[in-house]
């Protein structure tokens, strides 16, 4: 099954560590639990704050959903869990090797 019939949900995602904190959140390197070998980044936003960050967040998602192109982190999904108040946003995860091939 590809990365395109996924449904990319923190549910249907397994943490493995995390890579990195910001103003809004974490990302983590995560692996789908229906897509054998494939890593992908998760960025867990917390959604609890003021309408500024909200749209922050909207026009980030709107801006990756837009890009396409050989050299920038491709989007791939979002997961909002109204519950927890929290955005889950899954985007390629480009390793290391990748960067030193650049």
């Amino acid at each position: 099954m590809g990365a395109s019939s996924t449904k990319f949900t923190k549910n249907n995602s397994k943490r493995l560590c995390l890579l990195g904190t910001g103003s809004y959140g974490k990302v983590w390197k995560v692996k789908m639990k229906r897509i054998n070998g494939k890593f992908f980044a998760m960025k867990s936003i917390k959604l609890n704050m003021d309408d500024g960050i909200k749209n922050s967040v909207i026009n980030e998602l709107n801006i990756l959903k837009s890009l396409d192109h050989e050299n920038v982190i491709k989007y791939v999904g979002v997961d909002y869990q109204q519950k927890e108040d929290m955005v889950y946003i899954f985007l390629e995860l480009a390793d290391q090797e990748e960067f030193n091939d650049m």
